[in-house]
């Protein structure tokens, strides 16, 4: 998903340099407002009623430092919507509590009472302060800033020292939960930028930020305390890429700054995302394949994977590293109720898998490829091209090769719940006439018994694109082959 601002007649406004990369595999533009309205109603549903946020590289366009005030624009606009969807749910509890009333009041009823409080709303922290410490130094940042309400101010910057629940330090104030004091490290911008000018530009501003946010963090320990650092971007190889370095390109002075910070045995664990791979024996601390790495970093850091499908939208659910993580830390000097009272950090990786479990089918991989180019709706113009990209993609569908003056498609797998069911396919007939296509369609499979239905029905009716009433179709069932002729 991808966020954007719209201009007064709804146009889209994109920034410069920051236009969804097809690279990244199927995603929708929608306006962040309404991004924030959905994010909003997502962690409203949420058992956990506190979320903490740090950036990512793709909150900033170009992840280019200056661009920070988009990741803060976002924070804030999600926090608005929260706390609006909050305050109209307590407007509809209060309406049916007065329409209860009437009723019992009318009718001499005893209708139960209706609860007068919404569930408590989520609390979403920015680890990271961004629209507090940004906003004497970017304008962009100071619009928001200045049009906070008080209350606003009080919930969503910067917690005061006196305030409970917090750390406090040189460097500013942090969150305290359960004895750990949570520090958010903003690496949004510390991957390599290289080649253009404008490029080597933004490495500068970088290097000249990422400086400081290292000093920063170095400032934000205290002797005598435990710490958790969340950040986005880890100091690790990424294993996607075809690179042998770490992600983070930094200069030699702040490295030294972040070594030391690293090293502080206060500093208990680092817990960080960013990476895309589908390889699920790195999560969530194995770095064995990385060529280089510092046995400090080795130790501290813990990886989450990805949720979003970004790089794996072409593989099949059970061939991917999509979840989250789920991670137990014990501070020093606390007894652990979990078994192995030893260990300060437990992690587990819990992997995202579809309601609908299937058994795995040999040709998934190629049938989530066939789904990726169909969102994409990227379908190879050529007839052969097709047919090389999906050949053997369903299970018995032999020979899909369109013969002359024919088009052949093969359609994605349906699931049917119960007896009957419907599944659409569309056809792209290259033929410059407006000829009738003679459709086939199977075979059926039973996922339960792991083989061919023999007797499945199937009824095919060609319709125009524009959802037009159906024209003439030849109605056949084939059970060798899985074409669409």
């Amino acid at each position: 998903m991808t966020a954007f601002n719209k201009k007064k007649d709804d146009s889209v406004q994109h920034d410069q340099n920051c236009e969804h990369d097809p690279q990244e595999e199927p995603g929708t533009q929608i306006p962040m407002e309404e991004a924030a309205q959905l994010v909003a109603r997502e962690f409203r549903a949420l058992v956990v009623k506190r979320v903490y946020l740090v950036p990512g590289n793709n909150d900033l366009c170009d992840e280019n430092p200056r661009n920070r005030y988009r990741y803060a624009s976002f924070v804030l606009a999600l926090q608005r919507a929260i706390q609006k969807q909050q305050d109209e749910r307590k407007e509809n509890l209060d309406d049916a509590k007065k329409a209860v009333d009437k009723v019992n009041s009318e009718k001499k009823l005893t209708v139960p009472a209706v609860p007068v409080q919404p569930p408590a709303r989520p609390e979403v922290v920015d680890l990271t302060f961004t629209l507090d410490r940004l906003h004497e130094d970017d304008p962009r940042v100071k619009a928001l800033y200045d049009s906070l309400s008080l209350p606003e101010k009080e919930q969503y910057l910067e917690p005061r020292p006196s305030m409970p629940g917090t750390c406090s330090t040189l460097a500013g104030n942090s969150p305290l939960i359960n004895g750990f004091c949570l520090l958010g490290l903003d690496s949004s911008y510390f991957k390599p930028h290289t080649g253009s000018n404008r490029a080597k530009q933004i490495q500068n501003d970088a290097d000249r930020e990422s400086a400081i946010e290292l000093e920063r963090l170095g400032k934000q320990i205290d002797v005598g305390s435990s710490y958790l650092l969340f950040t986005h971007i880890p100091d690790i190889q990424d294993p996607y890429r075809k690179t042998t370095e770490s992600s983070w390109l930094i200069r030699t002075s702040a490295r030294s700054k972040w070594m030391e910070a690293l090293g502080r045995s206060e500093l208990t664990a680092v817990f960080a995302g960013h990476f895309h791979t589908s390889n699920r024996e790195i999560y969530p601390h194995n770095f064995s394949y990385a060529n280089s790495i510092d046995p400090l970093v080795a130790q501290k850091f813990w990886l989450a994977p990805a949720l979003a499908a970004k790089y794996q939208a072409r593989l099949p659910e059970s061939k991917t590293a999509r979840g989250i993580l789920l991670v137990d830390v014990t501070r020093r000097g606390v007894e652990s109720v979990s078994p192995e009272a030893d260990a300060q950090v437990q992690a587990l990786p819990l992997w995202f898998s579809p309601l609908d479990q299937k058994p795995s089918l040999p040709a998934d991989d190629k049938m989530a490829a066939a789904r990726a180019v169909e969102a994409e709706r990227k379908r190879p113009s050529g007839d052969e091209s097709y047919y090389a990209a999906t050949k053997g993609t369903f299970l018995g569908s032999g020979d899909c090769k369109p013969s002359p003056g024919k088009i052949a498609a093969q359609s994605l797998p349906t699931v049917l719940h119960g007896t009957t069911g419907v599944a659409i396919l569309h056809l792209s007939n290259p033929q410059p006439t407006d000829a009738h296509p003679s459709l086939t369609a199977g075979p059926f499979f039973n996922q339960d018994t792991q083989s061919l239905i023999p007797d499945a029905k199937v009824a095919v009716t060609a319709v125009r694109g524009g959802g037009a009433a159906p024209y003439g179709a030849e109605k056949r069932r084939e059970h060798r082959r899985g074409c669409q002729h």
